[in-house]
């Protein structure tokens, strides 16, 4: 034994010609010494790797029975309508339609572009546009005091004709 505690090694001596000793004499009066498994054994029973599923039973049953529900609904419904009638968010909608390989039903004609306003609201954006315009505010300047985007500004410019002159520096 190569140690740098030598002198442990020889305070527990004794101690240990004790042990080889008693085991002598164990052996001697006809005591036998059983050698186990070596080390790493793992007995067939006992299995390090998880099934391919790892859920409980009883987990697996309920994850099934939601999946069929949503998967029932997804053949006749938008996200948007299933997350009404489920009341779960749309992230976890699209996760199992993701996992369980089906999609929703596509919505159509609802979307609208954010900047768009109605045509009474419109109206009121072109007024205070061309008070603006009087106030000799740039562009930015009269979107920001309104409170709309550039791009819904410069919409309103384009499509109502409003000869609102570009400053250039």
């Amino acid at each position: 034994m190569i140690s740098n505690h030598l002198s442990m090694v020889e305070a527990l001596r004794p101690a240990c010609n004790e042990l080889s000793a008693l085991t002598a004499q164990y052996l001697a009066s006809g005591g036998e010494v059983h050698e186990g498994p070596a080390f790493g054994y793992r007995p067939d029973e006992v299995s390090l790797h998880y099934p391919p599923d790892f859920q409980r039973a009883t987990v697996k049953e309920k994850s099934n029975e939601l999946v069929c529900r949503v998967r029932k609904l997804a053949e006749i419904m938008t996200i948007e309508e299933a997350m009404a009638e489920t009341g779960m968010p749309r992230g976890k909608l699209r996760g199992l339609a993701n996992r369980n390989h089906f999609n929703f039903k596509r919505a159509t004609g609802r979307w609208t572009a954010p900047n768009r306003v109605t045509g009474d609201k419109e109206a009121a954006l072109v007024k205070q546009i061309y008070e603006c315009m009087e106030l000799k505010m740039t562009q930015n300047q009269a979107r920001i005091h309104i409170g709309i985007s550039y791009k819904l500004i410069q919409r309103l410019i384009r499509d109502y004709n409003i000869p609102y002159p570009v400053v250039t520096y």
